[in-house]
C-alpha cells in the first residue's frame, strides 16, 4: 500500500487541475484501492502475528506478536488514508496538513506518557490505536469537506469483511500446528 500511496500526490495534482470532481472521485478510488491492499495484509498479518514472532524471535518474545499486529493494522490503515493526505496537499492545504502532523504528534506524546505510566506496554499500543485513528478520521474528513466526494463506505466495508472471512479459517488451526507450518496453511 506504501507504494501505491507515493504514487498519489502527483495523481491528485493532476486530477485538480481538471476540477475538484475529478479529484473528489480519485480521492474515493484511491482509498479503495489502498483499502483493498491494506485489509487482507492486516487481516492475515493479525491472524499470523503469533506464529510468525514465534517461528523468527522463539516463544520468549510472544508479547511482540499483538505489539505487530497491532502496529501493522495502524500503519495499514494511516496508510490507506494517503489518498486524502496527498489530495490536501495537492488542494494547497498543507497549513491544515502541518496542523493535523502536530495535533497527532502532541496527542502521541501525552498519551504515551499518560498511558505508559499506567499500563506500560498495553498503554503505549493504546496510544498508537488511538492516534492512528484519529489521523484516519482527520485527513478523511478534510478530504471530503475540500472535494465533496466520500469513499464508497460500503465497498470499503465489503473489503474488510471479505479479507477477514478469508483469514478467519487460520484461526481453526491457531495454536494447534508448529509455527512454520501454519504459516504455511
Amino acid at each position: 500500500p506504501g507504494v501505491f500511496g507515493a504514487l498519489l500526490l502527483p495523481m491528485m495534482a493532476n486530477a485538480l487541475s481538471q476540477g475538484r470532481e475529478v479529484a473528489g472521485h480519485r480521492f474515493a478510488a484511491s482509498t479503495a484501492y489502498l483499502m483493498l491492499l491494506a485489509a487482507p495484509l492486516v487481516a492475515f498479518g493479525m491472524v499470523l502475528s503469533d506464529p510468525l514472532i514465534d517461528l523468527l524471535y522463539g516463544a520468549e518474545y510472544e508479547e511482540a506478536s499483538t505489539v505487530f499486529a497491532v502496529c501493522l493494522a495502524g500503519i495499514a490503515v494511516i496508510t490507506s488514508a494517503q489518498g486524502a493526505s496527498s489530495l490536501l496537499i495537492s488542494a494547497d492545504r498543507q497549513r491544515a496538513v502541518l496542523a493535523l502532523i502536530l495535533v497527532c504528534g502532541l496527542l502521541k506524546l501525552g498519551l504515551d506518557a499518560w498511558l505508559i505510566h499506567i499500563d506500560g506496554l498495553r498503554g503505549a499500543l493504546i496510544a498508537f490505536a488511538v492516534v492512528a485513528a484519529v489521523n484516519v478520521v482527520s485527513y478523511t474528513t478534510l478530504a471530503i469537506r475540500e472535494c465533496g466526494v466520500s469513499p464508497d463506505w460500503g465497498r470499503l466495508a465489503r473489503t474488510v469483511l471479505a479479507s477477514a472471512l478469508a483469514a478467519a479459517p487460520l484461526l481453526l488451526v491457531h495454536h494447534h500446528l508448529p509455527a512454520w507450518v501454519e504459516l504455511l496453511v
